[in-house]
């Protein structure tokens, strides 16, 4: 959904972390990404972007909506409106 809606490169979506986005403003810094460091090997780094310019991205409310979502899915947050697994 990100790359859909975002036009980012997989290697920036991978290299994207919380700090990267900005829900108050409804925007999501790319800064790096995720690199392979040889062909051959399963071994990667974080790298600046392909033109090593950091850019910031205005993607559609419901881009941030969803992504908040994952937000409070990987912190261990109920979603907004529905009750926990322990309720």
């Amino acid at each position: 959904m990100v790359t859909l809606f975002t036009g980012m490169r997989e290697g920036e979506i991978c290299g994207l972390s919380w700090d990267c986005v900005n829900f108050e403003n409804g925007t999501i810094t790319v800064k790096q990404q995720l690199s392979k460091l040889n062909r051959r090997g399963a071994e990667y780094k974080l790298a600046k972007t392909k033109n090593s310019k950091t850019r910031i991205i205005t993607p559609a409310p419901s881009v941030i909506a969803i992504l908040k979502n994952v937000k409070r899915f990987a912190i261990g947050e109920p979603d907004e409106g529905r009750p926990s697994m322990g309720e």
